[in-house]
C-alpha cells in the first residue's frame, strides 16, 4: 500500500523504484528530474507547486539562464536546484525534450530503503561497503555535504549526483542523477544499470 508525502500525494510503496505517472491535470510527471519529495524537502514547495509559480512569471516565453537567474534571485534557490527546476519546467511544458539537458542527456532513478540516512551515506563513502553493491567503478569526488548529497564525475567523465532524504529515523530516499550521457539510448542503458544497483544496495543496507 502506497503511503502519502507531506503535499498529500501518494508516494510509491517501500522499496520499489519511483516512477512517475501522469498527473491530473494531465501533466507527464515522468518528465520531472527528481521526485516530489525530494523537491518539497529541499525547496519547500511540490513540482506543481513551482509550476504555478514560473507560469505566473511567464517562464514559458523565457529563456533557460533566465528561469535559472529567477529561482536563485527572486526565491533563494540554490545553484543545483535551480537547474533541476527550470529543466523540469522546460520539459513539463515541452519546451525541452525528455532526458535532455544543458549538459547532454540525463537520467534520473530514485529508491526508498527501510534504513537510517547515515547507513545510506556510508554505502557510497565507505569504500569496502561501496564495493559490495557498486563493484568495478571509479569516480573523482567533487563536493560532498554529509548525509545530503554527492556530486562526482564518473570514470568515463559523465556527471553523478547522489541526493540523501531523510524520511524519519528508519526510512531514506535516494536520488541519483547520471548527466551528460551521449543520447536517449544511454539514458536506458544507465537506468537500468541504476535500477539494478540500487536494488543491490537495498538487500545489502537492509539487513
Amino acid at each position: 500500500m502506497s503511503s502519502r508525502s507531506r503535499s498529500g500525494k501518494p508516494t510509491p510503496p517501500t522499496g520499489v523504484p519511483h516512477l512517475e505517472v501522469t498527473a491530473g491535470d494531465g501533466t507527464d510527471t515522468s518528465e520531472r528530474p527528481t521526485s516530489d519529495e525530494a523537491i518539497l524537502d529541499a525547496t519547500g514547495k511540490t513540482w506543481d507547486e513551482w509550476l504555478a509559480v514560473l507560469d505566473r512569471a511567464g517562464a514559458a516565453a523565457r529563456p533557460h539562464r533566465e528561469i535559472v537567474a529567477l529561482l536563485g534571485g527572486k526565491h533563494g534557490m540554490t545553484p543545483w536546484w535551480r537547474q533541476m527546476v527550470a529543466v523540469g519546467y522546460e520539459r513539463a511544458r515541452g519546451l525541452r525534450e525528455k532526458a535532455q539537458t544543458n549538459a547532454g542527456h540525463t537520467v534520473s532513478v530514485s529508491k526508498t530503503l527501510n534504513v537510517g540516512v547515515s547507513a545510506v551515506y556510508k554505502a557510497w563513502t565507505d569504500p569496502p561497503t561501496r564495493s559490495k553493491w557498486l563493484p568495478g567503478v571509479t569516480y573523482l569526488l567533487r563536493t560532498a555535504v554529509p548525509m545530503k548529497s554527492l556530486r562526482m564525475t564518473w570514470d568515463d567523465e559523465t556527471s553523478v549526483q547522489v541526493t540523501f532524504s531523510a524520511q524519519g529515523s528508519a526510512k531514506t530516499q535516494l536520488t541519483v542523477e547520471h548527466a551528460r550521457l551521449a543520447g536517449a539510448g544511454e539514458v536506458e542503458k544507465r537506468r537500468e544499470f541504476w535500477k539494478e544497483r540500487l536494488e543491490e544496495m537495498k538487500g545489502l543496507v537492509e539487513k
